[in-house]
């Protein structure tokens, strides 16, 4: 298997922050949609599990493109 090279890792680790930081938002719009349509759902549930997924993904996407910078 091929060694990926500081820049290729480098290169990769900023593109993955930036699918996590998309992520972030994409669940963060999937949650406000939800509780607009007012759907079957425990709001509060629906609002604890959104901000938590929601704060791991960016904070995962800020991590891995902080590493990217390094």
């Amino acid at each position: 298997m091929e060694k990926l090279s500081p820049e290729k890792k480098s290169m990769l680790c900023e593109k993955f922050g930036d699918y996590c930081l998309d992520l972030s938002k994409l669940i963060f719009g999937g949650v406000i949609l939800a509780a607009i349509m007012q759907l079957d759902i425990d709001a509060v549930w629906l609002f604890v599990v959104g901000t938590v997924i929601v704060a791991l993904t960016a904070y995962a996407g800020y991590i891995l493109y902080r590493m990217s910078k390094r």
